[in-house]
């Protein structure tokens, strides 16, 4: 009997179009918007969970999965608990705690917490912002893995999401955008292409549009929600 799987969901910040992943075709070549745009800042506020037992010793609710408190979306108005840019890598990432960053040792004890409770061998992520869904699976030898045990954790969830999200985006997935998306999408190329200095952006720029570019100003992680 195959082991379960959980589907969750990014939290967005405003309304966004839904899509459909079986209606889009393949297309090998890249699409390389015509004009440069900005970006908006990130949130100001954070929210800082808390709970009075370790997150693998609560209570189990039978039925329900809960989401890592570092993983969770946030109650509305507050910022999630990890401060992470996800043009970034995940080692950019970092939990905030009454609005400081917390010690590299705590990120790294962080990163080997199951993502989920109970544990789950593997996730599926949707964002209404993208026509991709991303599956999380443990990730075999990471330095992040708390034992030999194949579930799923902080760790593996964050780096799932940026491999997924450095894929290139094809001329056929940018042509179902909707109309007024295909200009923030562009903006958000342009601006990630403009933060790499030469020659590297030079490079970045002929490679054209790639996933996390769909999520347009919203490329700061704003949680999870199941």
């Amino acid at each position: 009997m195959p082991a379960p799987t959980r589907r969750v969901h990014f939290e967005d910040d405003v309304p966004s179009p839904s899509f459909s992943e079986s209606s889009l075709a393949s297309s090998s070549g890249p699409y390389t918007p015509p004009q440069y745009g900005q970006h908006l800042a990130p949130h100001p506020k954070s929210y800082v969970p808390a709970s009075p037992l370790p997150f693998g010793l609560l209570p189990y609710v039978g039925g329900q999965v809960s989401i890592h408190p570092v993983l969770a979306a946030p109650m509305f108005g507050y910022a999630p608990a990890f401060a992470w840019n996800m043009m970034f890598p995940p080692s950019t990432a970092r939990p905030t705690s009454a609005g400081s960053l917390m010690s590299p040792a705590s990120v790294r004890g962080l990163l080997a917490e199951y993502a989920t409770h109970p544990a789950l061998p593997e996730l599926t992520i949707i964002c209404d912002l993208l026509p991709w869904s991303i599956t999380v699976a443990p990730t075999e030898s990471a330095s992040w893995s708390p034992s030999s045990r194949r579930l799923v954790t902080v760790g593996d969830v964050l780096h799932a999401i940026y491999r997924a999200l450095r894929l290139p985006a094809s001329s056929v997935e940018v042509g179902h955008l909707q109309y007024e998306n295909r200009g923030r999408v562009d903006a958000a190329f342009f601006s990630r292409c403009g933060s790499i200095s030469d020659p590297d952006q030079t490079i970045e720029l002929s490679k054209g549009v790639k996933r996390v570019d769909f999520l347009m100003e919203h490329r700061g992680f704003s949680g999870l929600f199941s």
